[in-house]
């Protein structure tokens, strides 16, 4: 402030740093450049404020306040130093755009920044085939990158980063490279089904990319152009620049190997010609079991046949020689010396049928609605045998395939000296597809088996059937299960032959008979017809009503008879059917049936799912386990056969309830009973109680036959004895009992959460000691592996294929997570101290790596590596494990990997195990070639962990399953570093869909990408068993519900793209595509972006998997690389 009586003028002047600009502000109160600077009066009088309008680097400098002074010489000063700086920024004008070039032109990509101070530039590549700069390696410093002659490969994205101090600009540049087309071909390993289906890709990139119409193929020499036909598909998939031209061969025959088959392409700049010989060898390279096995063996059962002496023994498996050959059953015949001290190495297998016997039978692969629907529930392929019986008392075998029945007999067995195709195949006859066949005990030329929606019995001698049933209600069917007990209870069978002739030498067998009038019914259109017709399917939802089942009896007379059992959920009638067999004619007549008194949900209101049942061994009762709606109580009940009889009627016998109402009562398949008289009973159970599967053997006394029409009798329980015990689980997928030596043979991950092992515990000693059995050195010393039990490598899964009490023999099957499944054959002895021990007798498979039989034109993963991570809280200590995968570590990025993580997350599921996973593999090494680690882990919610940890989704779900996966993936990206958290993906199909939503909704900061699918929306419009087993129902648990729905959270999804991708089966009848449907409705109502792919014929197993995954690998170049 001046003296106003002294004061002349003001002047503001700005001097630069280094002096060579100097500029004066203002006139007075006038700006000279009024865009820059802005004069006015101060707050006190004679006072000037000085107003920079837009700061920048070109404003830094000394200011300088001159005042003059009435009769002054010289101005009064005083001067501020203004020092600017600024965050990096790329200079649009000064650097380069989306360029598109010519192979073999000059590529100059410039890249100009400003900022102070100064900032460093340098160029990455981001996008292309690889990250790697041509010349420069991972990055390259400055600002500008030069090819003197840009390649095919050049083609991609790159980044210039400009930053200092303050931060980091980013400026990406796309290239696109003009080409002509460059091919490659490889042949796909062979899927395990029959007959056997081989793929020839021939992969062009080429700019501009070849269409449908550019690519051809041909075969031999001359060439002979290649043409679509029923048997061999010519598939055209686009990739972007990269096409695939798929020939496929379904099936692939003998005249189709050994030749050169030529992949033609081109485009404007030019034509390729790629040829590749399809040997045999590419194929099948050996004959040994486990090649054949990982080439395409249905090996789900090892089928025995010792003789009687126990000196040799015959074993048997279903598999495809060589992919020409089509299904056969296959044999090896081994000498049991208990002396010998070496082991036997099965080299080769004998095929038993003529190698062409099944594909002569071979209709089609087409199969009517309900053995369709019976192979979803059973998730089993398309061609394999879905059913393979072998008695082996006679050699008789019963293979069910293509919907029929084959039969035939090993008559060359104990003395081998017939030729194989002196077998002679039997196909038993019936009017429609043939499913579930079931044979009986008594009489292996009897099989009763499902047939449109009734029940029919053959019989082979004279292939002969008759329908035991005549249900014409399309919503009624007789021995299959209800849609909620094959899927939720995988209970696929509804029929049940008694193993004992009754007293007037008759055959019994009880059926299950299914009314779904009562029930929801959803319609799915038929896509892949130009008819208006739909699939229409029963689908009880929470809250609503489900099936109805009758249990039915019926008695066939011959030398044979018949008893079929059905049951009910609201009313249940059981019928007792009778006819004889006219000796001469062969013929069935004679047909009755009875009813039980009362339905069987009537007379037990408290239950809703029929779960297990079967009969007693000798035949005396019919078993039957009930649970209750929600599952938190199963219960064990006896049927007596004359419970069937109005005259002779039998209260059921209540044995036993098994209850949990903090969480659920687990299903299981492991009651074996070990003797029944008309007093008592024992048998073996398995029970959650302490909060983990164990196994009791139970006893109790059966109260005396009572003609009483009370619904039920109580058994008086005498002991409840536990055999195992501890934190872990037994599971109840294979259990044998060895009734001449007492013992139970089990498989628990009693020493490790991820590897399976094989125990065996006697059950007649009071004193609870628990012998394992597989040995990992035994392995390793007969493979000639290095045994490694410092660093883990002593570690294998193992599992028992097969038991035989009579001999010992036993077949264990063994892996690792990069070791094949190898088998072996052991028998089981006793010594004297007790203790139960396996000697090896053959190698059956030896445990090859899962490298070997991995696609050679894909780069091999690394891994996996198995991670694992302790969380503590306040109450609990655990533990969690996975799996990481990554691609070779010479391509590593310098902040990890983008990351794929696949996820489930569900209950019942563990998907991170001990063993090796073939398909796992193959899907990693797809992803892992295209630069993607790829994640997965199990945490609280899955199985094999104890109650309490699959509990915890309870009332949950949603909610408490992705806050675990993320805080696991962040502790492996710190312990492996390979994993770039800001390039993560969540990836998930089916439950796994439904967290991917989840995720996209409740957890972007984690993902950067979502990919989900076939995923349930929400949880009031799936099944009944599944949803209120974990969420209640409905009416008592809205807010749950609620919580569960991803419809809850729709404004919460992501408003930028590319982030969701959704794909969804057009016939899914298990998460119908309703779900997918409102979840797009309410995201285009709320224009939230997402990316759709649809397949109208699939069902909840996407078939067209080669275009789903290009899709997604399309997507997350775009998501986690742009």
């Amino acid at each position: 402030m001046i003296p106003s009586a002294r004061f002349v003028k003001i002047i503001w002047r700005r001097v630069s740093f280094d002096g060579l600009v100097t500029e004066t502000v203002n006139d007075g109160l006038m700006s000279r450049d009024m865009s820059r600077w802005k004069i006015g009066q101060g707050k006190q009088t004679n006072s000037i404020r000085l107003e920079i309008l837009v700061v920048d680097e070109t404003y830094a400098g000394h200011y300088t306040c001159d005042c003059q002074y009435t009769g002054s010489v010289e101005p009064a000063r005083a001067e501020r130093i203004l020092r600017v700086v600024s965050q990096a920024k790329v200079l649009p004008f000064q650097s380069s755009y989306t360029t598109t070039l010519t192979e073999g032109d000059r590529m100059v990509l410039r890249c100009q920044a400003a900022g102070i101070p100064k900032p460093v530039t340098y160029w990455t590549r981001t996008g292309g085939s690889s990250s790697i700069i041509r010349n420069y390696g991972i990055s390259k410093p400055g600002e500008t990158i030069e090819f003197t002659s840009v390649l095919a490969q050049d083609a991609g994205e790159y980044m210039c980063m400009a930053e200092n101090r303050l931060g980091v600009d980013y400026w990406p540049v796309t290239v696109a490279v003009r080409h002509k087309p460059i091919s490659k071909i490889y042949v796909t390993v062979p899927i395990a089904q029959n007959p056997c289906n081989v793929h020839l890709y021939c992969e062009v990139s080429a700019n501009p990319a070849t269409e449908a119409t550019q690519i051809s193929w041909s075969v031999g020499t001359p060439a002979t152009p290649l043409l679509a036909d029923s048997r061999i598909q010519l598939v055209y998939m686009n990739g972007g620049n990269t096409r695939f031209s798929v020939l496929n061969f379904n099936p692939i025959l003998a005249s189709d190997l050994n030749k050169k088959y030529t992949c033609n392409a081109y485009n404007s700049l030019g034509t390729v010609v790629t040829e590749y010989t399809l040997n045999e060898s590419a194929i099948v390279t050996g004959e040994s079991f486990a090649y054949l096995k990982c080439r395409g063996c249905n090996l789900r059962t090892n089928l025995f046949m010792p003789s009687q002496d126990c000196t040799r023994c015959r074993i048997y498996f279903a598999s495809m020689k060589t992919p020409v050959a089509g299904a056969n059953i296959l044999y090896a015949d081994i000498e049991i010396d208990p002396n010998a001290t070496s082991v036997h190495c099965i080299r080769s297998f004998i095929p038993l049928l003529p190698s062409d016997v099944f594909q002569n039978t071979r209709s089609g692969p087409n199969f009517n609605l309900a053995e369709s629907l019976l192979r979803e529930r059973m998730r089993c392929g398309t061609f394999n045998p879905s059913d393979i019986k072998l008695d082996s008392q006679s050699g008789t075998f019963l293979i069910s395939m293509f919907g029929k029945l084959f039969q035939f007999t090993d008559d060359n067995w104990p003395t081998p000296s017939a030729q194989p195709s002196e077998c002679s195949l039997n196909i038993l006859e019936s009017d429609d597809t043939v499913i579930q066949p079931v044979v009986c005990p008594s009489n292996t030329n009897l099989v009763a088996y499902v047939t449109g929606n009734n029940v029919a019995v053959a019989n082979a001698l004279t292939s002969n059937f008759i329908h035991l049933t005549d249900v014409t209600d399309p919503k009624v069917s007789a021995g299959t299960p209800a849609f909620v007990i094959q899927e939720e209870f995988n209970r696929y069978v509804g029929l049940w032959w008694c193993p004992k002739l009754n007293l007037n030498g008759e055959y019994s067998l009880i059926y299950e008979k299914t009314d779904a009038n009562g029930v929801g019914t959803v319609k799915l259109p038929n896509f892949d017809s130009w008819s208006e017709e739909v699939e229409e399917h029963a689908y009880p939802k929470p809250g609503k009503c489900n099936s109805i089942l009758m249990l039915k009896q019926f008695i066939l007379k011959l030398s044979m008879y018949a008893l079929f059992l059905g049951s009910k959920n609201a009313t249940s009638d059981l019928v007792l059917v009778t006819f004889s067999v006219d000796r001469q004619t062969s013929e069935i007549t004679n047909v009755k049936s009875h009813n039980l008194p009362s339905p069987l949900f009537k007379m037990l209101p408290e239950y809703e799912y029929l779960v297990r049942c079967d009969w007693t061994s000798d035949g005396k009762y019919f078993w039957m386990i009930l649970s209750n709606r929600l599952q938190t109580r199963m219960s064990l009940f006896l049927v007596s056969p004359r419970s069937f009889y109005e005259s002779e009627w039998m209260p059921f016998i209540h044995l036993r309830d098994e209850e949990d109402m903090a969480y659920w009562v687990e299903v299981h398949d492991c009651l074996q009973f070990l003797d029944t008289s008309c007093e008592t009973l024992r048998y073996i159970w398995m029970s959650r109680r302490t909060g983990y599967s164990h196994l009791y053997i139970c006893h109790q006394i059966i109260p005396e036959s009572s003609s009483s029409s009370a619904a039920l009798q109580h058994a008086e329980l005498v002991s409840d004895r536990p055999l195992t015990y501890g934190d872990w689980d037994v599971l109840s997928d294979h259990i044998f009992v060895d009734h001449e030596r007492n013992l139970i043979l089990f498989e628990s991950l009693q020493e490790d959460s991820l590897y399976l092992n094989v125990y065996a515990v006697n059950y007649s000693k009071t004193e609870l000691k628990i012998h394992r059995l597989t040995l990992p050195q035994v392995w390793f010393q007969l493979l000639g592996l290095k045994y490694q039990s410092d660093t883990g490598g002593d570690k294998l899964y193992f599992s028992i294929l097969h038991y035989d009490e009579s001999s010992g023999l036993c077949a264990i099957e063994a892996s690792s997570p990069i070791l094949l499944h190898g088998q072996m054959l052991f028998r089981l002895s006793v010594q004297d101290d007790g203790t139960p021990e396996l000697k090896p007798i053959a190698l059956l498979g030896s445990m090859y790596p899962v490298h070997d039989v991995l696609p050679k034109s894909l780069q091999v993963p690394t891994g996996p590596h198995m991670m694992s991570y302790t969380f503590q809280d306040v109450s609990d200590t655990v533990t969690y494990y996975g799996m990481l995968f990554t691609p070779p570590p010479t391509t590593k990025p310098p902040q990890g990997f983008p990351t794929l993580h696949f996820v489930y997350g569900g209950p019942g599921v563990q998907i991170v195990r001990g063993l090796c996973s073939k398909s796992l593999f193959l899907r990693a090494q797809i992803y892992c070639h295209y630069g993607y680690a790829v994640f997965l882990c199990d945490c609280r919610g899955s199985s094999n962990r104890g109650s309490k940890f699959a509990g915890y989704i309870k009332y949950n779900m949603g909610s408490v399953e992705l806050p675990d996966h993320i805080m696991f993936l962040r502790e492996v990206a710190r312990q492996s570093g390979n994993i770039d958290l800001n390039r993560v993906a969540i990836y998930g199909s089916s439950y796994g869909g439904y967290l991917s939503l989840m995720a996209a909704a409740k957890h972007r900061y984690a993902y950067k990408a979502a990919v989900a699918i076939c995923p349930v929306v929400s949880w009031r419009h799936y099944d009944t068993a599944y949803t209120e087993r974990y969420l209640g129902l409905p009416n008592e648990n809205d807010d749950v519900y609620r919580k569960a729905d991803v419809l809850t959270y729709i404004d919460d999804f992501p408003d930028f793209i590319p982030y969701l991708m959704i794909a969804h089966g057009g016939k899914d009848e298990n998460v119908h595509f309703a779900h997918t449907a409102n979840l797009i409705q309410e995201l285009n109502s709320r224009r939230k972006p997402y990316e759709f792919k649809f397949y109208p014929t699939s069902r909840h197993r996407i078939r067209d998997d080669d275009h789903l995954t290009a899709s997604i690998i399309q997507f997350l170049d775009r998501a986690l690389r742009n």
